[in-house]
């Protein structure tokens, strides 16, 4: 068993979520882990989702949102077919489905100076691989964060992750 994988398991058993929400992360961030292991990985990372938000910890919950998006669930080959894994049920889609037929595409202009830090923005630690959509995609998290405050936003924010995490 990968060793980020037990620490995700045992710290979300010590009630130890943000620890266990980085430690799931990374087992769905590495390379060529196991099938079993990711659908692990992914199932106490919709847990943590749902312990988030039925504390109200919004940013924690949208953390674990874009998590299950970033990482959707590997292809079933058949080896993972003939063990005992049952795969994840997909009753509705998986966020952002690779931009499948649920996807909306926006479009928008910015002038030269937001560009240019725009493009700054993607040459911090963490963001080099990540396209303008992506970094659009979480600046817009982070705009959901920044109006929660309102209490009908608040709600309306909490229960579109409820039915995406649960």
């Amino acid at each position: 068993m990968d060793k980020d994988l037990a620490s995700a398991i045992l710290l979300e058993r010590c009630q130890c979520y943000n620890k266990s929400l980085a430690s799931a992360s990374k087992v769905l961030s590495k390379d060529g882990v196991d099938f079993d292991e990711v659908m692990w990985a992914r199932r106490i990372i919709k847990s943590l989702g749902e312990v988030f938000l039925s504390q109200r910890f919004m940013d924690k919950a949208m953390e674990c949102y874009q998590l299950l998006a970033e990482y959707p669930p590997p292809e079933i080959d058949a080896s993972a077919l003939e063990s005992d894994v049952c795969p994840e049920p997909d009753d509705a889609a998986t966020p952002f489905s690779d931009l499948g037929p649920n996807a909306i595409t926006v479009t928008t202009q910015v002038n030269r100076d937001v560009y240019e830090i725009f493009e700054v923005l993607k040459n911090i630690e963490g963001n080099e691989g990540k396209d303008d959509a992506e970094l659009l995609r979480e600046g817009i998290y982070q705009l959901f964060l920044k109006y929660a405050e309102d209490k009908d936003t608040r709600q309306f924010i909490f229960d579109k992750l409820r039915h995406a995490i649960g």
